[in-house]
């Protein structure tokens, strides 16, 4: 019995110690909070996409672009980043009465809570953050990476008051994600469905493609079909899908590895099982981690990555149907056409060069 009390009083220490770490490399200095957002979009700029969030000295405005628009009726702000810092950039901010939607296209980050730890985040993914209290967190980009990211925020109490309703006949968890009385945030992760991730890709790709009086109400729509599909999907799931997961430095790193594996032998698919044994860590932690940092499964991530190499080589219009066909792996055009409209929302002749 004392040995056993001796091991938990050591892990315990040894904890409190990573937790010490992880708060003492938070930088120090002011905190904002996320509510500037919506105050520094003025009423002499309701008609503009205005806000670069981030301190100029860290990122070239030809390689990164931060914009802010308000939702209609003032039931929040929607933000996007898409492109590259050129250094490490901390984003620090104080969380209260605040629900967000985060859609991440590309590109992964790291959210530290001073004296709890952090959540390391990565490839697609839709994420939702409930924050009830006061809250400090800092969100850290790595320089020379890519990211794709569009941001909902709403009020936690102007949630309540628009879209409260939907809490009635939600799954018990959800209905204490979105109580008003929680002590603590709740973040829970969901794979991000294909029609969300085009609307997505619609908002990033929006710039120069038209007039900003133009655009300005393309993306106020855009945002706000996004917002109603999302609710759609999330309030319609009987259970949460993925919640914080209790993962260590070396399960994130074979998480990883398993990716990278992926990615560099499509023309090979994965099984759970080889993975796992290759990289030793068990089937069960490798499939639910897996979906839980990149919003999808293991043989699903597979069949995506190939679409996605079909669809360039059609547009490169270098390789002819039958030989993209082989390619990617399928049996058949018409199980090749059919998997393609179902994840691009239209058939592979739409994308073919001309």
């Amino acid at each position: 019995m004392r040995l056993v009390l001796v091991n938990r009083l050591l892990y315990i220490l040894t904890a409190i110690n990573e937790l010490t770490d992880i708060s003492s490399q938070i930088p120090q200095g002011e905190w904002k909070y996320v509510h500037d957002l919506i105050t520094k979009i003025s009423e002499d700029t309701f008609s503009n996409i205005v806000l670069s969030q981030y301190d100029p000295l860290l990122y070239n405005t030809n390689e990164l672009k931060t914009e802010a628009i308000r939702l209609p009726e003032d039931a929040g702000y929607a933000w996007l980043l898409d492109g590259q810092f050129k250094q490490s950039c901390y984003d620090k901010i104080i969380m209260e009465d605040l629900v967000l939607f985060y859609f991440a296209i590309e590109g992964g980050h790291t959210l530290q809570f001073p004296q709890k730890g952090e959540i390391h985040q990565e490839g697609v993914r839709l994420a939702l953050g409930v924050y009830q209290q006061a809250h400090k967190q800092v969100k850290q980009f790595q320089g020379a990476l890519n990211y794709r990211y569009v941001v909902i925020g709403l009020r936690l109490t102007e949630f309540h008051h628009q879209f409260g309703y939907l809490l009635n006949e939600a799954n018990p968890d959800l209905r204490d994600t979105f109580s008003l009385q929680a002590a603590e945030p709740s973040w829970q992760f969901y794979p991000l469905k294909n029609n969300l991730k085009n609307i997505c890709n619609d908002i990033l790709d929006s710039r120069g493609s038209m007039v900003d009086d133009l655009r300005y109400r393309f993306l106020q729509g855009k945002f706000t079909e996004l917002l109603c599909l999302t609710l759609s999907y999330i309030f319609a799931i009987d259970h949460i899908p993925c919640q914080r997961i209790n993962l260590t430095n070396s399960d994130l790193e074979k998480i990883r590895s398993a990716k990278s594996i992926i990615d560099s032998n499509k023309n090979i698919r994965p099984t759970l099982d080889s993975l796992a044994k290759d990289l030793i860590i068990s089937r069960k932690k490798l499939a639910y981690g897996f979906k839980a940092f990149y919003g999808i499964g293991v043989n699903e991530y597979y069949n995506q990555e190939r679409l996605e190499d079909s669809r360039r080589e059609l547009q490169k219009g270098a390789l002819g149907m039958l030989d993209i066909i082989e390619l990617s792996g399928y049996q058949s055009q018409a199980a090749f056409s059919r998997a393609y409209k179902n994840y691009f929302g239209h058939s592979p002749k739409a994308d073919k060069a001309i």
